[in-house]
């Protein structure tokens, strides 16, 4: 009797095909996540700047506007705030005497007596993260130069505690500054 022998193949071997494994993937989500989470506050912190930033800038070109509209139109027009504590801020711009139109600064809706019309005005409400408050309740932009009448202070503060002022001149002149809170580069200090 023979014994034949039969030839011992070895099993075919596996070629890795593109992918990632499980390890791979757990690292990488890892690594992803940690940059995420670092990046995040700074990404906040600078969203609301910019957000406390271009507060201002609308009221600046909100009070260019008004002026030239004032000597465009030769009427005095004006320029009301609305503020309360939890309820949000407001202003609106309006022709007619002082207080004649009026923000709601919890909902943003406006109300003029009979004679004046409403213009333009703004709503930051409550749960916005920028609130503004001024120390006047209204201004009169003057028809002849584009005056305006108080000089007055507008504040804008953002959920940080930063805050914006602008300084408003008689002559119209509006001038930016920071107050306390952390510091807002490109702005000085008060």
């Amino acid at each position: 009797m023979s014994c034949a022998r039969v030839p011992i193949v070895a099993p075919p071997t596996r070629t890795r095909t593109g992918g990632l494994t499980l390890v791979e993937l757990l690292v990488g989500l890892a690594i992803g996540s940690v940059l995420i989470g670092l990046g995040a506050p700074a990404w906040q912190d600078q969203l609301e700047r910019r957000r406390l930033e271009g507060g201002l800038q609308h009221l600046r070109s909100e009070l260019q506007l008004l002026r030239l509209d004032a000597v465009a139109r030769q009427q005095t027009l004006r320029l009301g705030f609305g503020e309360g504590p939890g309820l949000g801020s407001c202003f609106v711009s309006h022709t007619g005497p002082g207080g004649a139109c009026t923000c709601n600064p919890a909902d943003g809706s406006l109300h003029c007596s009979p004679g004046a019309q409403a213009l333009r005005s703004q709503h930051w409400p409550a749960a916005g993260k920028v609130a503004l408050s001024s120390n006047v309740a209204s201004l009169a932009v003057s028809p002849l130069l584009g005056t305006l009448s108080p000089s007055a202070t507008l504040k804008l503060v953002d959920s940080r505690g930063r805050e914006l002022r602008a300084v408003l001149s008689v002559m119209g002149r509006v001038r930016s500054c920071q107050a306390g809170g952390r510091a807002l580069p490109g702005h000085p200090a008060c």
